[in-house]
């Protein structure tokens, strides 16, 4: 970033995805977390297949997290804004438009990577800031899933804490889970430039 701003002088942040957004739809942490939170949600979906994990869901799954979750998508919501006529998104902000023309399919997806997001990490400091960062690491108002692809896998591997060992969800299925997952989601990828 101070490579790009002080030496090329090339200002990133007045350059603009959408002209005539005001800098409240810019910086709506409403969109980032509902959009941010879909994203992981959507780089969860190889372990979601697997038993291990979805006996830890269950059993790790209280009450609260629902009350949580709940407040956090009420409040979001009302002041989520993200048009699609803006680019990016994410993958179920886009199926939902694609299907239904709407963002219901999105909302509902919203309340359950949020809810998801609650039972499986562990609700702790490390999390909270690593959670924190993403929601603030995109200041602009488009958000793609190529900003998060990589650095997600790294950071569930990584960084993040489960209520859970992760090391016991590997294992052949797990593995080929994750190779049918990013080649469907390749496939999806280059199919959209095909239509």
């Amino acid at each position: 970033m101070i490579f790009y701003l002080f030496i090329l002088e090339v200002n990133f942040f007045k350059i603009t995805a959408v002209s005539d957004v005001n800098i409240y739809s810019r910086l709506n942490l409403s969109n980032k977390i509902f959009i941010i939170s879909t994203l992981i949600f959507f780089y969860l979906i190889p372990f979601i297949f697997n038993n291990f994990f979805i006996k830890n869901f269950l059993k790790n799954f209280r009450i609260n997290h629902f009350y949580i979750t709940s407040i956090i998508f009420l409040v979001s919501i009302f002041y989520f804004n993200y048009s699609i006529s803006y680019t990016g998104g994410g993958f179920f902000f886009k199926l939902s438009y694609f299907l239904f023309n709407n963002s219901t399919l999105f909302f509902i997806t919203s309340f359950i990577s949020i809810l998801f997001i609650f039972n499986i990490f562990k609700l702790n400091f490390n999390n909270f800031l690593l959670f924190l960062i993403l929601i603030l690491s995109t200041p602009q108002l488009t958000i793609y899933h190529k900003y998060f692809d990589v650095l997600l896998i790294m950071l569930f591997f990584l960084f993040c804490e489960f209520k859970f060992d992760i090391k016991k969800i590997f294992n052949s299925k797990f593995i080929l889970n994750i190779y049918f997952f990013y080649l469907f989601f390749l496939s999806v990828n280059f199919g959209r430039f095909l239509i």
